[in-house]
């Protein structure tokens, strides 16, 4: 048994994350800021299903999950915590369970739960870092809004067909969410339509993003907008500047 400070690893956990801790950048030093780290995902769809999975799989310390809703047949293209058995259950319940058994060195939790004004406070204050993996723009700004009033690290990815965009917001250091999205969206109705690997492709960076920013190594997409053609095949990345008048993170709101 390995002890690093607070943090503790079995003989079999130092096995588990072997090739990880290998990356001459990465070492025990890196997977002892994992362990030590709680991160919240909000919706664990298609996005919050691979960024879960990969979180669980490289060893955070704490993983909280937060979605309201059940499993149904439409889910199962990208969604893939969840099987036809798991249909009409509630995904935190199944998610819970699955990725328990994935690593039972992560302590998983989760909440069925739909975050909104009221209570995104209260969720947020308790996390070190929030993953996006929402389908819904409006309660996106509210996590952000969030996130930069608590001053935490916040991995944004959506999807739309074959594209995604991902953004890593660093409150008071660049950017926020509504330094690019000015203008309350309007209310969302419609169902996005994805092909099942453009989650995947948007989920693993924002996992990669997430990793970096716990561990303190590379260069993370803060000040950046990265977007994913992937019916095209290219990447692009954008620079987004900081807006002085931004109504959550700007320095005359």
């Amino acid at each position: 048994m390995l002890s690093e400070g607070e943090v503790v690893f079995t003989p079999e956990e130092l096995e588990r994350y072997d090739r990880q801790i290998r990356i001459p950048e990465f070492g025990i030093e890196a997977q002892v800021r994992l362990k030590r780290k709680r991160a919240l995902i909000i919706g664990i769809g298609g996005l919050g299903s691979i960024i879960s999975i990969y979180l669980t799989r490289a060893g955070v310390g704490k993983l909280l999950l937060i979605d309201r809703d059940k499993v149904s047949i439409t889910d199962l293209n990208r969604q893939i915590l969840y099987t036809h058995e798991d249909v009409g259950k509630y995904k935190v319940k199944v998610a819970i369970k699955k990725l328990s058994e994935m690593n039972p060195y992560v302590d998983v939790d989760g909440v069925s739960d739909e975050v909104n004004e009221n209570n995104v406070d209260d969720y947020v204050r308790e996390a070190d870092i929030v993953i996006d993996g929402l389908d819904s723009f409006k309660t996106r700004l509210i996590v952000n809004d969030s996130c930069v009033r608590f001053k935490r690290p916040f991995i944004h990815g959506a999807v739309n067909g074959f594209n995604g965009q991902v953004m890593t917001i660093m409150p008071l250091k660049g950017p926020c969410l509504r330094c690019l999205i000015p203008k309350e969206p309007p209310e969302e109705k419609h169902i996005v339509p994805v092909i099942g690997v453009t989650p995947a492709i948007i989920g693993t960076i924002e996992a990669l993003e997430a990793i970096k920013i716990m561990t303190g190594l590379g260069e993370p997409l803060v000040g950046y907008l990265l977007v994913v053609n992937g019916l095209h095949g290219y990447f692009r990345k954008f620079k987004i500047a900081r807006k002085p008048n931004c109504p959550a993170c700007g320095e005359k709101r």
